[in-house]
């Protein structure tokens, strides 16, 4: 299995365009990473994405200028290398959360179709199951068919 992870960022929508006041035309960026694990024998892919969070207007705001985000967390809070120790979710949770343990549930969540072949790659148990598993949810949430 290969297991190539992503960190991203995103830009968020300005609260208000027409506010004059600079720090309200801040953009906010939100951080996040995907995990993706590709079994290399069948080529069969899963994918899942970590939890997100907004980063601080003076961190998006370097970001925005073109500044990679382990540069901007370094300016920002006065450290060197941080990407490669806590990173922006550790910095960020003040140690509560870091990098590793920050991946690990997506990690996990990206497992699950190697965990679950049956529903998620087998044609024949997905066309056995259907009517099955509809059935049941119609009978878990009390409706009939």
């Amino acid at each position: 299995m290969r297991l190539p992870t992503e960190g991203g960022v995103e830009k968020e929508d300005a609260a208000d365009e027409e506010d004059d006041d600079d720090d309200a035309k801040v953009v906010g960026v939100e951080c996040y990473a995907w995990m993706a694990i590709k079994e290399i024998r069948t080529n069969r892919w899963g994918f899942a994405r970590t939890a997100s969070f907004v980063l601080p207007h003076v961190v998006s705001k370097l970001i925005l200028e073109g500044v990679e985000l382990g540069e901007a967390d370094d300016r920002v809070f006065g450290r060197t290398n941080s990407k490669q120790e806590d990173g922006s979710v550790g910095l960020l949770t003040r140690g509560i959360i870091d990098r590793t343990e920050y991946y690990v549930h997506a990690l996990t969540l990206a497992l699950v179709p190697f965990m679950n072949r049956e529903v998620y790659f087998e044609r024949s148990a997905r066309k056995g199951s259907e009517g099955g598993a509809k059935s049941a949810l119609c009978a878990s949430a009390g409706s009939a068919e």
